[in-house]
């Protein structure tokens, strides 16, 4: 629920052109929609993609060389990590834990 959320969140917000370009065709590719289900599933298959090795030449894989064509996913991957931690701390502010430094701020005064 706090994930997919989190993605309408993002596609409701401005982006560089070029990294819609890019996930639209990534998309495109995986038959999946622009949606949130098709971004979870873009996000999981790119993760694998990109994590396991496959003696294929026409599969892609990752290296320094191809870092410019995950720009787009790792945009939104880097959205969502941030919005979970944010959440996650907002949480344990959250919580009554009397005699501990469990709130979290940035606030030392």
């Amino acid at each position: 629920m706090e994930l997919r959320e989190s993605i309408e969140c993002h596609l409701s917000e401005k982006q560089p052109m070029q990294f819609i370009y890019q996930v639209k065709a990534m998309l495109d590719r995986r038959k999946k929609g622009p949606d949130a289900d098709g971004f979870l599933s873009l996000l999981v298959w790119t993760r694998g993609d990109l994590h396991h090795f496959a003696n294929n030449p026409n599969k892609a894989g990752g290296s320094p060389l191809t870092h410019a064509e995950y720009e787009g996913i790792a945009m939104l991957a880097r959205y969502l990590s941030r919005r979970g931690l944010m959440a996650q701390m907002e949480r344990l502010n959250r919580q009554v834990n009397p005699g501990s430094y469990t709130t979290i701020s940035a606030n030392y005064s």
